[in-house]
């Protein structure tokens, strides 16, 4: 079962995360600071990311159509967060070049989503 697995999978790696910062925390006495709230969204993302990948590398779409679309998405938000300025990056121009990349991004992997059998 996806879920199970991935359930499996992130509960081994938090507490092995834990155990890693129980042990630093020992070891320096330094002042605490505290994290921003966003980020601890990387680990509810992570999980959700690798029960999709579960679910579909199973699917008709396969590995190739998996990994593609996770690809494509995350150069789409990386893009955004550049030209935004989110969590704290400095904003930047985004250029016409960037823009035909991600046109060649799309059309490729729509063509391997919908064209490949």
């Amino acid at each position: 079962d996806p879920v199970w697995a991935s359930f499996i999978t992130h509960l081994v790696g938090t507490l092995a995360a834990l155990g890693m910062l129980m042990l630093l925390r020992q070891s320096k006495n330094e002042e605490k600071t505290q994290a921003p709230l966003w980020s601890y969204a990387g680990g509810v993302l992570g999980a959700g990311t690798v029960i999709l990948a579960n679910i579909t590398f199973n699917s008709t779409l396969g590995i190739s159509g998996s990994i593609v679309l996770m690809l494509l998405g995350q150069t789409l938000f990386s893009i955004l967060i550049d030209h935004f300025g989110w969590m704290g990056v400095a904003k930047r121009t985004i250029y016409p070049v960037e823009y035909l990349q991600v046109a060649l991004i799309c059309l490729g992997s729509g063509v391997l989503v919908f064209c490949a059998k």
